[in-house]
């Protein structure tokens, strides 16, 4: 048999409680690549999801404290912006989605490495040695002037310079054997 007993008020009132949270938006980060040569560009690419319907949301990306430029994000929740011109050294890219001042998202930090440029240098030309049977004076001053100064090709001074100053040289001692001659012959 049934009965009809009396259900206290605060158990069953017929109300219900319904709370909840918006989602809240999640914004990544990718930089490609992620170690580029000093002069390079890399390409920094936001995705956003869960981003409420607002009016025209941006993307702002940055290198610390440093805004690098924006981006408009597109239907699918992308922005892209391509960098060039960072200095050489280590980049701690961020992405911040913002519609009307409203900053929703904001990515976890993404690491750039921008290596210094490499300088290649070429040495100079070894000197060639003489084909004749006579040892010429200014090739052997130029090969003794070489190698007494290690590292010469290093320091940019090439083997037409040392010719011109042995050249010098020899027609300065021609020329004072020359007058020695003829002083001591008259």
């Amino acid at each position: 048999m049934a009965t009809d007993t009396a259900r206290p008020a605060e158990l069953f009132n017929g109300q219900a409680t319904i709370s909840w949270t918006e989602p809240t938006p999640v914004a990544t980060l990718t930089a490609t690549p992620a170690t580029v040569e000093a002069g390079g560009t890399v390409t920094l690419k936001a995705a956003v999801s869960l981003l409420p319907a607002v009016t025209s949301p941006m993307a702002i990306f940055s290198d610390g404290s440093t805004v690098l430029g924006q981006a408009p994000v597109a239907a699918n929740g992308t922005a892209t912006l391509p960098v060039a011109g960072l200095v050489p050294g280590l980049h701690t890219a961020t992405v911040s989605i913002e519609a009307a001042n409203i900053a929703y998202a904001v990515s976890p930090p993404v690491n750039v490495t921008v290596n210094a440029a490499v300088v290649l240098s070429t040495p100079a030309a070894p000197v060639a040695p003489s084909t004749s049977s006579v040892p010429s004076p200014s090739a052997s001053a130029t090969a003794t002037a070489a190698a007494e100064v290690p590292g010469l090709a290093q320091t940019g001074v090439n083997g037409a310079l040392l010719l011109v100053g042995s050249a010098v040289v020899l027609l300065a001692a021609g020329g004072i054997l020359l007058v020695v001659r003829r002083r001591g012959c008259g």
